[in-house]
Parts: C-alpha cells; structure tokens; sequence
C-alpha cells in the first residue's frame, strides 16, 4: 500500500518552507 500522490506533496509543501528557513538561518 503506497500514500496517494496528495499527501506527498501535501506533506513536501508544509515542509519545504520551513527546511529553506532553517537553511537560510543556519548559514
């Protein structure tokens, strides 16, 4: 049983933002 394509990129879109905040805060 594979997750539906939507919540994949559900969950990449919540997550993206805040990996490139923390990203740019740490370097």
């Amino acid at each position: 049983m594979r997750p539906p394509v939507e919540v994949s990129v559900f969950l990449l879109s919540l997550l993206a933002p805040g990996v490139l905040f923390t990203m740019n805060t740490i370097s």
